[in-house]
């Protein structure tokens, strides 16, 4: 959905790529235990703020950034759902995290059958 939305609104659009997948895809190590899975989303939130800050830098333009992924994905995967601990990592809270965004729209893939 993200590339049709790049398609379609080329000319007003900028995407940011989620950081998640830059980071798995450059070797980041993925693990499933819950002190692993803490560090990896640490790890994302950072990559993922410092993204979306050179995009902003570099498209001042007055261009929409689009996210695939925000800064609040980390928080659903974290171990112990809903734990405040991820706050505490991340040196933010719920309230900051989601002014960074004008928008969130969730977009959900069509089941197969």
């Amino acid at each position: 959905m993200a590339m049709s939305i790049a398609k379609v609104f080329s000319h007003r659009v900028t995407m940011v790529p989620e950081a998640a997948s830059i980071l798995f895809g450059g070797g980041f190590s993925r693990r499933a235990y819950p002190a692993a899975v803490k560090l990896q989303q640490q790890a994302i939130y950072a990559v993922q703020v410092a993204h979306e800050a050179i995009f902003e830098m570099e498209n001042k333009e007055q261009r929409l950034l689009v996210c695939d992924r925000g800064t609040l994905d980390g928080w659903a995967y974290w171990p112990v759902p809903n734990d405040q601990e991820f706050f505490a990592k991340i040196y933010s809270s719920e309230e900051k995290e989601l002014s960074r965004y004008d928008w969130v729209i969730h977009l959900d893939t069509a089941g197969a059958e």
